[in-house]
């Protein structure tokens, strides 16, 4: 047989209202931070897939001297993930405008570096052009 079940007391009634509500609007928090399940996720391939772009961090590439090849590629990876998971490329097709987006991912020392000529960057550098010419002075950098 179940156990007889003891009625709430008022205290024990206005807590469970309370913790429903704290899960219920934790919900509502993932829901706006994943997005409905009905709007089709920005890393599928068709351009048109992205309806409702993410918002999150962009990731900062650190300064040349204190990054290593391997942390290179390590923020390669989750500025691409980034840029599939933001949609940031919809919003911003030209070449300008996504040279514009990878260098608010980048450091200071970057940007000047870029700005200089350092890194060979042309207007018309596709970002994955520009992505192998820093990881090429990476490169170079570990073997002088």
């Amino acid at each position: 047989p179940a156990p007889a079940t003891q009625p709430c007391s008022d205290n024990e009634a206005s807590l469970a209202v309370r913790l429903l509500g704290v899960v219920q609007a934790q919900q509502d928090t993932l829901k706006q931070l994943v997005g409905e399940t009905r709007h089709p996720p920005c890393v599928q391939t068709a351009p048109s897939a992205c309806r409702r772009p993410r918002r999150m961090e962009t990731p900062v590439l650190a300064d040349p001297d204190s990054v290593d090849l391997l942390q290179f590629r390590d923020w390669r990876e989750r500025f691409n993930d980034f840029v599939q998971l933001t949609c940031v490329y919809e919003e911003v097709p030209d070449v300008r405008g996504r040279h514009a987006v990878l260098r608010s991912a980048l450091s200071p020392e970057w940007s000047v570096m870029w700005s200089t000529g350092r890194l060979a960057v042309t207007e018309t550098d596709d970002i994955e052009d520009i992505l192998e010419k820093m990881s090429s002075f990476l490169r170079r950098k570990r073997r002088p």
